[in-house]
């Protein structure tokens, strides 16, 4: 019993880790109906970014904001460079070959600059070795404030979303662009808008975990098919379905790996995946879409 609840506490921590991601693919899914794949390169920057910065002799906290405000940039040229141009001139799937090409790019600088070799980042407040007993387990505190941050950060979008009028803006754009325009809506600033707060979000993830996992330039890539998974699983554009998708796939990710076997753990996310979009297509808390012709 206590093998399994150490398992599920730790997977449910985890999971509100994935839905930080995934809640940084929601923003841009919510305005262009976009998903950018080129997040897990953006998480992985700001973390090398950070590192970057402290080796200049910055301090640690003013080296991650360095590395998010740096990787909240580098989402402004990627949605000028890579994503507008590409949604005004090709087909419906061009997005996803330039996000990925930006991905592919991003992660071929980071190998050329930093290496492939897996590197360490400091502690935040807490050491690798800080621990808490809850229920008689032993939880990693550094994953528990990487979990109480996720789990603010999704309830502040939330509330920024249905109550302010920035959250009115983001609405509307994500209904209808052309109506939008007429009602003298700036578009582009609020896509533009959505793709530095989506850099910032994956930015944030990045810096809070990497002292759990150490970096590298592959180092974002499985934390954004996992984010992606628990994104579709609760539904795009929900941050409550976020949540719930990023539970479950962390639970189940971590308990088939301590039962079964590690191996089968890595095929967990799309899984469950498919096993959701069999029973919901638009995911558990998906807002079905109709259009009138």
């Amino acid at each position: 019993m206590d093998f399994f609840l150490q398992l599920a506490l730790q997977g449910v921590a985890l999971g509100t880790v994935y839905a930080l991601v995934g809640q940084g693919l929601n923003v841009t899914f919510s305005t262009l109906k976009v998903v950018n794949f080129a997040h897990g390169s953006f998480l992985m920057i700001a973390v090398m970014i950070a590192l970057s910065a402290l080796g200049a002799g910055l301090p640690l906290a003013l080296a991650m904001v360095v590395g998010i405000v740096a990787v909240a940039v580098l989402g402004i040229a990627v949605e000028r460079i890579a994503i507008r141009p590409v949604l005004k001139n090709a087909g419906g799937l061009g997005w996803v070959v330039a996000t990925l090409g930006a991905a592919i790019v991003i992660k071929a600088i980071a190998s050329d600059v930093y290496g492939a070799q897996p590197r360490a980042f400091p502690p935040v407040i807490f050491d690798a070795t800080d621990f808490v007993s809850i229920a008689g387990v032993r939880m990693s505190l550094q994953l528990l404030l990487v979990a109480g941050v996720a789990l603010l950060v999704l309830a502040l979008f939330e509330l920024g979303v249905r109550h302010t009028t920035w959250g009115m803006v983001l609405r509307a754009t994500s209904y209808d662009q052309e109506s939008a325009r007429l009602r003298g809506i700036r578009v582009e600033w609020v896509v533009t808008a959505s793709f530095v707060l989506s850099a910032a979000l994956a930015g944030l993830a990045g810096v809070l975990l990497a002292p759990i996992t150490g970096v590298s330039p592959a180092f974002g890539m499985t934390l954004m098919l996992n984010g992606f998974a628990a994104a579709v699983v609760g539904g795009m554009g929900s941050s409550l379905g976020a949540l719930v998708g990023g539970v479950l796939v962390g639970a189940t990710e971590l308990l088939v790996g301590g039962y079964i076997s590690t191996a089968a753990q890595h095929a967990v996310a799309f899984t469950v995946l498919v096993l959701v979009l069999m029973v919901r297509p638009g995911g558990l808390f998906g807002a079905r879409e109709v259009q009138k012709v």
